[in-house]
């Protein structure tokens, strides 16, 4: 096989290139580099505080629903941040 993926035999590959604002690195940072459950835990803290968190930046937002888990209005900018 040549190793590209398209032979056979060959291993696929998938490369997922995503370009940031510098202002979204951090977040970003710990979105591609934590564990599952690490990320996860921290989107939880989020939520319960108030905010959301993803790989662009964390918000403040408010949810509407039962349980805190409806769609989310947001209503403040993300917050700053220099490093991760």
């Amino acid at each position: 096989a040549d190793g590209g993926g398209g032979g056979s035999g060959g291993v696929a590959r998938r490369i997922d290139i995503k370009s940031y604002a510098r202002c979204q690195l951090p977040f970003a940072l710990i979105y591609f580099t934590g564990g599952t459950h690490f990320n996860r835990s921290l989107r939880l803290l989020a939520k319960e505080l108030g905010y959301t968190l993803s790989d662009q930046g964390l918000a403040q937002c408010k949810r509407s629903g039962d349980n805190n888990s409806g769609p989310r209005v947001w209503t403040g900018p993300s917050l700053a941040a220099a490093t991760e």
